[in-house]
């Protein structure tokens, strides 16, 4: 799977294919690819439980098919841009208001 570039994270993956619908059955992004660990299909053998996006799409023969395997990336943000005193208390960074310099964030 090809990774969105605004997310180039995968999201905290489950191991391998659990048969559960709706979380990340993909590995880490290495080089703008997510990959799922292998998928062994058994003929009749596949889950009929797959609620989420997607899960109709193997009706036909759903035992046969397996729509749980999916894809979770987290997009990459950011906010702010200015820290500054705000002299008057007025909520707006004034011309006459100095920014402050050097601030770090935690996340």
């Amino acid at each position: 799977m090809v990774a969105p570039a605004d997310a180039q994270t995968a999201s905290t993956p489950v191991s391998g294919d659990n048969d559960v619908d709706g979380n990340n059955n993909g590995n880490p992004v290495v080089a703008g690819i997510s990959q799922s660990a292998p998928i062994v299909l058994t003929a009749g053998g596949e889950t009929a439980d797959e609620p989420s996006q997607g899960g109709t799409q193997d009706d036909a023969s759903d035992v046969n098919g397996n729509m749980t395997v999916d894809f979770g990336f987290v997009p990459t943000m950011s906010i702010g841009s200015t820290v500054y005193y705000d002299n008057n208390d007025n909520g707006e960074h004034d011309a006459d208001e100095e920014g402050i310099q050097g601030m770090l964030f935690p996340y």
